[in-house]
């Protein structure tokens, strides 16, 4: 079996959609690699104003036992600085111990190129041609991603020399190109066309959204949702993040969670009603969300069993 090395997924959170997307589709689907951790600042930031405090706490607490960082670039992520921190504490070496390998992936949404971070982009020659750093387009095959992730890996010591790695760090968030603006949690907001406030959903008559957490590394997703397709009460849903399906039923908590742990009954998983809800996601998720609908498949019967229920009953041959 291929070697399944442990990374470490740097990102901006406003790609987070997109980079769940893809950690799902290599880690749970194709089995590439072990993500570590996806991003310091995905899972509580650390609360200090001390930036080599906060670097070194990055080190020890998210990346320690990652062999490889990966720094998923989409239009801002150059302009952040928890990424700048993140790859800092990736390159820190000591006597005892290596640095991370050091690759960068655009974004499919970007095509073929973005601004890089500048601590990256210090450690990279264009067209890979030099530096400790690789830079690429999303990859196309299992084979592909793995043999970056290797190379990565293996530049820990055949080409640690090349590593450039200032102690200075960005303080705060740089001025974006893309946007030309320097994101924080409330402009974003704003530039998004979204309200920091909770959001409500519309209720639909007697329809409402459900939604399901789950573990998509023991359940897989797919699985999951071919069984949704199944369920007359689950009259639509949808997806953004690997562990969560939103539904849209006119059934209970409970009563869809008595279905589920009957199918799966050696997983755990949640079902719970959204009454109030708040977040960071797409617009699509914000729209299901706020304006549950039947996606039509339910609401009568299809063609086949039309055409069961229109022929005659025949009587068994002799």
């Amino acid at each position: 079996m291929p070697v399944r090395r442990k990374v470490f997924v740097s990102y901006f959170r406003a790609d987070r959609a997109e980079v769940e997307e893809f950690v799902d589709s290599w880690v749970e689907r194709q089995r590439v690699f072990i993500p570590q951790i996806i991003g310091a600042f995905g899972r509580g930031i650390i609360n200090s104003t001390n930036t080599e405090y906060v670097i070194g706490r990055i080190r020890t607490e998210h990346i320690a036992e990652a062999t490889v960082t990966m720094v998923l670039v989409g239009s801002c992520t150059h302009s952040r600085r928890h990424v700048d921190w993140e790859i800092q504490a990736s390159l820190r070496q000591g006597e005892n111990s290596l640095p991370n390998g050091l690759l960068g992936i655009v974004l499919p949404s970007q095509g073929n190129a973005a601004d890089l971070p500048p601590r990256f982009e210090m450690n990279w020659v264009p067209e890979n041609r030099g530096g400790y750093a690789r830079y690429y387009v999303a990859p196309k095959s299992a084979e592909q991603l793995r043999s970056w992730i290797e190379d990565a890996f293996q530049a820990r010591t055949s080409r640690a020399s090349l590593i450039k790695n200032p102690r200075e760090a960005m303080a705060n968030n740089a001025r974006c190109h893309a946007c030309g603006v320097t994101h924080s949690l409330r402009l974003d907001s704003k530039w998004r066309g979204q309200v920091p406030e909770p959001r409500q959903p519309t209720p639909g008559g007697s329809t409402r959204c459900v939604v399901i957490d789950f573990n998509p590394f023991f359940l897989g997703r797919q699985e999951l949702l071919q069984y949704l397709d199944t369920l007359p009460e689950v009259l639509n849903w949808f997806t953004a993040l690997p562990g969560q399906v939103i539904m849209v039923s006119e059934q209970t908590p409970n009563e869809i969670g008595a279905k589920v742990r009957a199918r799966f009954p050696n997983h755990f998983f949640t079902v719970s009603g959204i009454s109030g809800i708040d977040g960071w996601m797409t617009k699509g998720f914000w729209d299901f969300v706020n304006n549950p609908k039947s996606s039509g498949r339910w609401d009568a019967p299809s063609p086949l069993a039309r055409l069961l229920l229109a022929s005659p009953h025949k009587s068994p041959g002799p």
